[in-house]
């Protein structure tokens, strides 16, 4: 269900105009269509994952007490909107932060992440 509340964030309208407004291949005004477009699917989405992880006994999962592919999931997806949105794009949302510091500090993750090419939202 929670991969599924996040799919549904990443399949919306605003996801494919904001890759060609990052990368230049419409012309717009990336600040001004983060705050009008991507802002308000943040507001709607986030509260509900945030909600899920506070759910799950407030450990920083979304179950039990082992990393789950969701949860890589989730923190790859929600970075991605600090990476290239903007730093503060989650400040309201501390578990979130938390499960994406968490995610990117696993051992295993860390390595991966380190040695992967750079991609493109």
């Amino acid at each position: 269900m929670i991969a599924e509340v996040i799919q549904e964030f990443m399949s919306n309208d605003w996801l494919p105009s904001f890759t060609k407004v990052l990368f230049h291949t419409v012309a717009a005004d990336k600040d001004k269509f983060y705050k009008e477009t991507v802002v308000p699917q943040i507001e709607k989405y986030a509260p509900l994952v945030e909600k899920f992880l506070l759910e799950n006994g407030n450990n920083g999962l979304f179950l039990g007490d082992r990393e789950t592919w969701v949860d890589v999931f989730a923190a790859e997806t929600f970075s991605k909107l600090i990476d290239y949105g903007s730093p503060d794009a989650l400040d309201a949302y501390p578990h979130i932060l938390a499960l994406i510091n968490r995610i990117f500090n696993h051992p295993n993750i860390k390595k991966y992440v380190a040695a992967r090419k750079s991609t493109p939202f």
